[in-house]
């Protein structure tokens, strides 16, 4: 069914990996610490490891066309462009502004070329005061669903037709049809509810699989499109966060993970918890949707 072999465990000391993802035409992996106000780039073939402090903490972010090298991040306080060679940011909406109390968290650009992210409040206390927006340059930001007290797996179909999207609070994945043009989402059906732990990031591969980090069980769920489990891949923490796929045959499956929150006996337990975890699979991925343009077919 699925194969999936751990091959290497990168040192990275993240308190919060997150929204890692691949960028295919330099071979780089990019991901964030989010406590740590902090983001990761590998170089595949150097394996050259940088990492570029910034001023807020940085939920998730996407690439921009092949030939721009900036991002588009979602930060605590908003969206903004970053420049990760000259270490500068401009600020494009910051709709938490002076809400200390409120960060953004999981997000991706989708097959329509806006890119989308939720917001939470951080540290999580009060429920249901996160907003899922979306931003592109001629729309601006608009928002789309609240009451959210997590949010998670946001990962579309390959076809774009189909949007995956958890408040992880309700340890519950939905899907929902999605207009492209329109940007916008449907009536929303069950897609699985998890007994243990709860969903985190998740990613979709090139057979329409569902591939979902599951914070709290130490594993990666492989869903089909309908939400049946095909296979579980134990993973060395419990905090898991994030699952992409990369490589240059992009059939790497590459995890993120967290220590936030673990006391010294877990950590004990668990000592590569905010590591990243590289698995090598039978499976292959899809490249990322980029701002502006959408999906690569």
């Amino acid at each position: 069914m699925v194969e999936a072999r751990l091959i290497e465990t990168i040192d990275a000391g993240d308190e919060l990996g997150e929204g890692v993802a691949w960028r295919p035409e330099d071979r780089s992996l990019w991901w964030t610490d989010i406590q740590g106000s902090r983001l990761h780039r590998i170089d595949w073939q150097t394996r050259e490891h940088r990492t570029i402090a910034l001023p807020e903490k940085l939920g998730s972010f996407g690439f921009s066309a092949p030939g721009d090298g900036r991002l588009i991040g979602a930060f605590q306080t908003g969206f903004a462009w970053l420049d990760p060679e000259a270490g500068r940011v401009e600020w494009i909406e910051r709709p938490l502004l002076g809400r200390a109390d409120m960060r953004f968290n999981d997000g991706r650009v989708g097959p329509d070329g806006r890119f989308w992210a939720g917001t939470m409040a951080d540290p999580q206390g009060k429920q249901g005061l996160g907003v899922l927006y979306s931003i592109d340059a001629d729309e601006g930001l608009r928002e789309h669903r609240t009451g959210i007290g997590v949010p998670n797996a946001l990962c579309w179909s390959r076809d774009g037709a189909t949007v995956y999207f958890a408040d992880s609070v309700q340890a519950a994945i939905h899907r929902y049809p999605f207009d492209i043009a329109a940007g916008t989402f449907g009536e929303a059906a069950l897609f699985c509810s998890l007994p243990e732990g709860a969903p985190d990031g998740a990613v979709t591969d090139a057979e329409g699989r569902v591939w979902n980090a599951v914070w709290g069980a130490g594993e990666i769920h492989v869903r089909d499109p309908n939400g049946a489990l095909l296979a579980r891949i134990a993973v060395p923490t419990k905090q898991c966060t994030c699952p992409v796929f990369g490589g240059p045959r992009m059939n790497l499956l590459i995890v993120t993970s967290a220590r936030e929150g673990m006391t010294e006996d877990a950590l004990a337990r668990e000592p590569q918890a905010g590591s990243l975890f590289v698995f090598e699979t039978d499976c292959t991925g899809l490249p990322p949707a980029r701002f502006g343009e959408g999906m690569i077919a």
